[in-house]
Order: C-alpha cells, then structure tokens, then sequence
C-alpha cells in the first residue's frame, strides 16, 4: 500500500492498495483489480480483460463487469483508447457501459483505459492489452491471456521488476509500457510521477533541456508543469541568474517579445532591463538603429527641453549617445534661421557670441554669416568709400594677402568696387619695385604680355623698366639672364644692340647662353658641342695630336661629341691588313691569352663583331683542349659523356664537323644513356630487360656483350630471361618471378595469392607449402573458406546452416556446442533436434511452463523471443 495526495481529483489524501494473485503466473486468464480505499475504508477497482490476441479487422470486445465498489452504489464506467498503432483508424464504441469494443484494423498493439466510480470515489486506471496480428502464424508473444496487470507477475522475486533507477511513480507498469518490449515506452503519465524531472529529463532516458533553454539549474518542476509544460510558464519562471540571451524565450512565441513600439534594437534584453523589474531600464543607447525621436518625444523618454532650438532635425544630427551635451562641431544647416535668430543662441552664455572685435552692429549673425560657416560672412558694401582699413586690418576682416603691393593707401584709393575687390584702377606713382608682386600674370599683366618672347630673368622689373609710365623704354642688363638669348640676339634687333650670330659662327641651333658668357661674349666662351654632328675640320683643322691616325675624314666619323678619346672606328671596306692598325701601339692588338697565329686577324675576325671569330680549324690534329677550355673558345657541354682529362677532344670528334663523333668508350665509366637513348647513338633493344639502371651496371665498354648482371632495378619480365630456369618441383604458374622473388634473393620468395580463389591443399599439403597445424580444427573445407589470402588471422567462418548462430540474446561461443576438436556435432538431445530443445532440453524446468513436459514445448521460440531482453 502507498498514499499520496489526491488534490487534483478528489481534494483528500488516498490510499492505493495493489492486490496481485501469483497464481495468475500459471497462465490462467486472470483479471485485474485495482482501487484505493478513502477515510471510510471505500474500497473501488477497475477489473478489464486478460491480454488477448487477435486477427486483424476483428471486432475486440472489451470486458469491465467484474469492477467493483464496497458501498454497492452503482458504478459509472468511462474507456478511453489511450494507444494504437500509428495508421490505425480504430473508434472505441459504448465507452461509458461496462463492455467497449472496437476494431483492430491494422497490425500491432492497442491499449485501452478504463476508469470506475460510484459518484464519490474513482478507481485508479486499469489497462487491456490487445495484440492484433495478420498472418495465420501468431506473433512471438508469450503474454496472450494472461493479466492485464504487470505487477503480478513482474515483482522481482518471480519475474524482473522495476529496475533500481526507474522513475519514481505510483502508476502500474501496463500504464507507460507494453508486452511488445518494456524499453519502447510510447506514453508517460505524470500524474502519478514523483521526484526530480531531471532524473528522466536528462537528454539520454527523455527529451532534456533544449540547446537554446535559459541557463538555469532549477528543476523543471519550478516552470512546468506536467499537464502543459508551456502553460504558466512565465508566472512561475525564476529570472534570478539569468544573465543573457533572454530572446531565446522572449521571442513572442515562448514567451512575449518586443511590444510594437520598442525601439529598433538588434541588443538582448539584458543590455537594458534587469530580471527583476523589466520596466525599471538601465538603457544602453550604442546598439540602438532606430532614430532618436522615436523615444525622445516628451512621452516615452525626455524631449527637447526649453528653450531648445526651433528645429526638425533628428538628435543624433547635434547629439551623440554617449554624452547628450552639444557635439563639438555643430551642423547650423538644420536651424530654421528664419523662426530663431542666432543670437537666441549665441549670447555667450548658452553658445559664443559676438567676439570682442567684432564690427558693431545690431543686425542678426544671418545677415552677414552663413550657417555652417561664420568666418566667410557675406558683408554688405554699399556705402562704403573710404577706411577701408578700420575692418580689412587682419583683424575684424582679412586685410592684405601676402606678396600684396607694399602702400600705406586706403584700399579705397586702387580698388573702386565694393562689389568686387579685383577690379582696380591702379596709378604706379611712386612705384620703385616689387613689380612681380602684381605682375604675376593673374593680378596684373606678366611676362607674357610682351610685345615678344620675354627675356627669361628672375630679376624684378624695375631693374629694366625705368619708367612706369612707359614700360618699352628700357635700360638692358645682362645680369642673372639665364637664356633665351635668341629671342634679341636674332639679327632683328641689331639696331637695338642686340646682333645675331655672325658669318663665321659654328652651325648650331643652341641658345648662345650654352656657349658665352653675360660679361664678355667672347672671352667667357665655354663651347659645348652638343647638337654638332659634323664639319669638325672647321675650327679643329689644325688640332690632331701628335701621332694621329693620318685621315682626311672629319672627326665626327670616329669621334663622339663630348668625349673625344672615345672613339668609335668605321672598318668599312677593311679587308685584310689589320695588324698595321692593331700592333698593340696604334690600335689595339692580340690578348696575350690569343690563340697563336700569324694569320692575319681577318682569318677569323670580321670588322662588324671582333668577338664573333670564325675559327679555322683546317690543320688542327690535337690539343684541342687548349682552345676548347670554356674560356678561350666553348669547353665541354654539362650533358657531354663523363671522360678522362687526358683525352683530348679529337680522339672522337674530326674538324670537319663534331658530330657525329667516332666515339672510343675508353674512359667512359657512366652515363651511358646519354647517348644510348636511340637518337644519338643505339639505345636498348626492344626485347631488353626492364631496368632503370645505367648500362655501365652490367656491360663493360670492351664488350657489351660480356655483361656482369646486377638484378637492382629489375622489376618484371623474369621470364625474358629465365623461361626455362625454374627448378624441378617448381609450384606450377605462369606469373613471373618478380610476383614471388625480389632481385636480391630468389630464395625465400614471398607469395602472391592475389586471385587464389580454392584449392589452397593442392599447395599447402606440408609438402609443396606448410599444411594445416597438429592441433587445426578436424574439417574437409578448403582454406579459404575460412582464411583470407591477405592473412590467415582474423577467421571468418560462415556457418552453412541457416538455424546457426540464429539470433541468441547470449553470446555463443565455438565452445557452447563444439565440445571436441571436430567440424560434425551432433545434438545434446537429439530427440528433440532440430528444435531449441536439442540443445536446451537440460535447462527445461516443467514448474516454469505450467507442469507441460519437454516434449511438449521442444519448440521454445513458439513463446521465447531470443533477442529480447530475457525470456
């Protein structure tokens, strides 16, 4: 007997009683009684069939006479099908008298529900078990007719029971599980559940907490509840150490999300609520997105407060959210200036006013300032005529720019338009310098507006143009004039005392400032020959050295302008004769590492190209090496065949042309296919062993044929060879010898079996190859029925029999029915064989299967389920 408390139901404490019949173990139909007692000592049971199997589309009756109560009022009855197969479309009938039916449809199993009571006291439920099958052969359940009620048999003495960590519940086994197997639990009932969610709860024996759930170690039972987990949820939710992520819940699903007027945020909660009062908001403004006055409009948070400034400008144009003092540069361009004047602000007390040099005035700063920009004030003129210099003093206003014209004048006195300042209506009295000032091109006329091409001069103006009245009277001086000198000194201004160049003069198109100097033209002369390209003889007609080449030919044919010693010699036409030029005195001669010749340098030399020598070989019979030394003339090539230092090159290669070479392999220790590659000379023939080896490996330059063999690199091909090799008593094959042996020890060979497929004995007999061992397992079968040709360990043996191994819950070792070192066994009770108990008969107890004999239950799998969890 348990008690527990019936709020729920019938607002008391109940005591539930469990009468359980052993003798229902026998197999006998029982039924099943169940009730509680209340403080009157009422005794009330629900009693429904025995376990039934059935065919399907048979109409199931279901039995609930047998219930009962000890105050004998009368019982109403209320059936309730709580589990069908998941396609079944079964309808209980008359589910408020004592007999139900319906139709089991579809294979598998039902579970129906019945609950009495007498009007004051209910029963606890009571369970029927229907297994509906559709083949002539029952299903392998051992349960049919037996009681519905588990624990009568199920106690723990008799037959398993509750294990030591299930659940803890009041509730009967039939009410969560089925005969079907204990494990599949398709229904919980956690009415009658007790203790810790989380013992189930636990994400391995029942769904645990999801990957987005709240961190919390509460129990589930703090928030839940078992009748709906998600109905009340929020009211009885224990915020305390929640710290993040609260959108997970808070998502208008779960739980309530953001209201319609929550301000754009992509933030958790958390950055501004707090768990224990979400209207009390520490606010966080960096993640916000949503313009400010959303919030900011006097109603939700503070607004502009008074007097602000009239404008329709959002906050975040002047404020920042991390002070909402005035950002440092203020944007002007968002003040209605035409509602509120400056000065409303600027009044030096809530902004800067006007500065203390300021030009008095009564006007508004937006008369003259434009927002955004108050030093660039649009000040009006009109009236203005004279002290100019009260404001434009670099003080008020800007004044002067630099480089201006040096003058104690009012600006009044050159610039007549108050309008605009450039227009100006000079008078150069008084102006003794600093021309350059005005004319620069921009302010006043330059350079460039000269009659001519001005005289390039850095000087200033006045240095020239004596007169400001008339600019063209000029008093001319050289100095600092850097060029140009061609735009006087032309031969149009010789009037003017500007001659050009004279009759004699040397042909250039230089300017004469290359050449001569400002002080004395003729005295200050530095000559640059750039741009001469001939004539030379003109000026230098007497000037060749001592010694000089004898030549009527103009200079510039050998020498370059700029650097006479550099001289670059036309050998056009010379034909032989070098040497009287090339003696090492008068021109260059042989390099002391020449080649020893008294030939004229013409032999090999052409007078385009020294470098490119066109030797002659014809009378060379040796020494080759003495030329050919990579130096002197082309050595050896990287890929050339190695050979002994003391072979010259003409021991192989004539002077009529080196290739082909008659080759003699004295000295030649490697590297043969170098030229034994089919091209330069004979390669391997077609039927040659496979190797990767040099030739040097095996033959020997005296006589190929004398081949000293060195089997490394041999990979295939045995047979090219050793066809008719193979020793007497040699396993029969076809393969080649490199399938077993390896080039450095035919002994030994290590065998292929790749696509040995049976008849392993007709090698491995002890004889050709090693047989089975003394204590091998006694069988006919091949090898490779239960080896593998990749290794003889793991076995996989297959038995041939389909009842063998079968599906044992157990493990079954060789041992269990091998008990000799034998393939053939026979059964322990081979009266019984080919049944279970051929092999199961000792194990047979007539006490457990209702006083039935061996005989009559040979076939254990007829109730047995061997892969089930026990019988």
């Amino acid at each position: 007997m348990w008690c527990i408390s019936e709020s729920g139901l019938l607002g008391r404490s109940v005591c539930f009683f469990v009468l359980m019949w052993l003798s229902a173990c026998t197999g006998e139909p029982q039924n099943l009684q169940f009730g509680y007692a209340g403080a009157k000592s009422t005794t009330i049971y629900a009693v429904v069939n025995a376990i039934q199997e059935v065919a399907t589309m048979t109409v199931v009756q279901l039995d609930g006479s047998a219930s009962s109560v000890s105050t004998r009022k009368p019982l109403t009855y209320t059936w309730t099908l709580i589990s069908k197969p998941a396609n079944s479309n079964a309808q209980l009938q008359n589910i408020d008298g004592a007999f139900a039916e319906f139709t089991a449809d579809v294979y598998g199993t039902y579970r129906a529900q019945l609950v009495v009571s007498d009007g004051e006291f209910t029963s606890q439920r009571a369970i029927a078990f229907i297994t509906a099958f559709d083949s002539p052969q029952r299903p392998p359940v051992n349960h049919h007719g037996y009681n519905s009620h588990c624990a009568i048999c199920h106690t723990g003495a008799v037959n398993t029971g509750m294990s030591a960590n299930h659940p803890s519940t009041s509730d009967t086994c039939e009410v969560c599980h089925t005969t079907f197997g204990f494990d599949q639990v398709p229904y919980v009932d956690h009415q009658e559940v007790y203790g810790e969610c989380s013992t189930c709860h636990n994400g391995r024996i029942a769904l645990g907490k999801s990957a987005s759930h709240p961190l919390t170690r509460l129990e589930c039972g703090q928030c839940h509840t078992t009748e709906d987990f998600m109905v009340g949820v929020l009211d009885n939710f224990d915020h305390t150490g929640v710290t993040r992520d609260c959108a997970a819940c808070h998502n208008g699903v779960v739980a309530q999300g953001k209201h319609e007027t929550h301000p754009l945020t992509s933030s958790d909660c958390s950055y501004c609520h707090i768990t224990t009062e979400f209207i009390t908001i520490l606010f966080d403004h960096s993640t916000v997105t949503e313009v400010c006055s959303s919030c900011h409009n006097g109603g939700r948070a503070i607004g502009k407060p008074n007097p602000h400034p009239t404008t329709s400008a959002e906050c975040g144009m002047c404020h920042n959210t991390r002070s909402f003092r005035m950002v440092d540069v203020f944007d002007h361009t968002v003040v209605a200036v035409a509602q509120q004047r400056c000065d409303t602000c600027h009044d030096n007390v809530f902004a800067v006013g006007m500065h203390n040099g300021h030009i008095p005035v009564t006007q508004d700063c937006g008369a003259c300032h434009t927002p955004g920009l108050f030093t660039m004030a649009e000040f009006n003129h009109n009236g203005i005529v004279d002290n100019c210099a009260r404001c434009h003093g670099n003080g008020t206003s800007v004044g002067k720019p630099v480089g201006h014209i040096p003058t104690l004048d009012d600006c009044s006195v050159c610039h007549i338009s108050t309008s605009t300042f450039l227009s100006i209506q000079f008078t150069h009295d008084g102006i003794t310098g600093g021309c350059a000032g005005c004319h620069d091109g921009s302010g006043a006329t330059g350079q460039e507006a000269a009659p001519r091409p001005h005289v390039p001069t850095l000087e200033d103006c006045s240095l020239c143009h004596s007169s400001t009245a008339s600019f063209a009277t000029v008093l001319f001086t050289h100095a600092n004039i850097l060029g140009n000198c061609g735009s006087c000194h032309n031969g149009a201004y010789t009037a003017s005392g500007a001659p050009g160049k004279h009759a004699g003069h040397v042909a250039t198109e230089e300017d004469c400032g290359l050449c001569h100097g400002t002080r004395s033209f003729a005295a200050d002369l530095t000559f640059d020959h750039t741009g001469i390209v001939d004539n030379c003889n003109r000026c230098h007609a007497t000037r060749k050295p001592v010694g000089h080449l004898p030549t009527t030919a103009d200079c510039s044919v050998c020498h370059i302008v700029g650097n006479f010693a550099a001289v670059i010699f036309n050998h056009a036409n010379i034909v032989h004769n070098c040497s009287s030029c090339h003696n090492g005195t008068s021109a260059q001669g042989k390099p002391t590492n020449h080649v020893l010749t008294s030939s004229d340098c013409v032999i090999c030399h052409n007078t385009t190209a020294f470098a490119g020598a066109r030797f002659n070989h014809s009378g060379i019979v040796g020494n080759c090496a003495q030329c050919h030394d990579g130096v002197t003339a082309p050595g050896k090539h990287g890929s050339h065949v190695p050979v002994s230092s003391t072979r010259d090159c003409s021991e192989c290669h004539t002077i009529a042309g080196f290739t082909p070479a008659t080759f003699d392999h004295l000295g030649v220790v490697s590297n043969c296919q170098l030229c034994h590659n089919g091209v330069l000379a004979l390669g391997k023939p077609d039927n040659h062993i496979r190797t990767t080896q040099d030739c040097s490996f095996c033959h020997v330059t005296r006589s190929f044929r004398e081949a000293v063999f060195d089997h490394t690199g041999i990979v295939s091909n045995c047979s090219q060879c050793h066809a008719a090799d193979k020793p007497p008593g040699h396993v029969p094959t076809t393969l080649d010898c490199s399938f077993c042996h390896t080039p450095g020890t035919f002994v030994g060979g290590t065998f292929d079996h790749q696509g040995i497929t049976g008849g392993c004995s007709a090698c491995h007999n002890g004889r050709s190859a090693i047989g089975k061992s003394g204590t091998h397992f006694v069988t006919n079968q091949e090898c490779n029925v239960c080896h593998v040709t990749t290794g003889w360990v793991p076995i996989r043996f297959t038995h041939s029999s389909a009842r063998y191994p079968g599906d044992h819950n157990s493990s079954v070792v060789c041992r269990s029915c091998h008990r000799n070192n034998s393939q053939t066994i026979i059964y322990q009770w081979p009266t019984y064989a080919p049944a279970c108990a051929g092999c199961h008969a000792g194990r047979y107890s007539a006490g457990d299967h209702g006083g039935t004999s061996v005989a009559q239950n040979a076939n254990c799998g007829r109730c047995h389920r061997v892969n089930g969890r026990g019988w």
